[in-house]
């Protein structure tokens, strides 16, 4: 069996490009070492609670992001968290910080430095880098 492009890892970005790369007509192989894939976003619950290991999001999931979720074969693996959720809790070493779920909940929390939040409010305002060497 032959195939266009093998990705080596089932992560999130690994998906993404498998995904692409099909719909684009290409014959993809994913290869993960791990029993399941999504790589470091797992999420799973404990007595009613649900802890998520890896990266995750805040905030309400767009249909758009629960479609790319559907097409990359994690929905089983998706959990909504509802509308009663008012709080996210990160660790901090070895402490729990509550972050607001609001969409700038993260961003107004303490739990960056302020030099932190100021980078990342001018990721947006940076300029694209390219492979053209000048």
């Amino acid at each position: 069996m032959t195939h266009d492009v093998i990705i080596i890892g089932g992560g999130v970005s690994g998906l993404s490009v498998a995904q692409d790369l099909m719909e684009r007509g290409f014959f993809v192989q994913v290869l993960e070492r791990q029993q399941q894939i999504g790589g470091n976003a797992i999420s799973e619950r404990f007595d009613g609670f649900l802890m998520e290991h890896g990266p995750s999001t805040f905030g309400a999931s767009t249909v758009e992001a629960m479609a790319q979720i559907e097409a990359l074969g994690l929905g089983k693996s998706a959990f909504d968290l509802g509308p009663n959720v008012k709080k996210r809790y990160l660790r901090d070493n070895g402490k729990l910080s509550g972050i607001s779920a609001h969409p700038l909940g993260f961003f107004l929390s303490n739990y960056l430095s302020l030099r932190g939040r100021l980078r990342m409010a001018m990721e947006g305002l940076q300029r694209r880098k390219t492979d053209d060497v000048e």
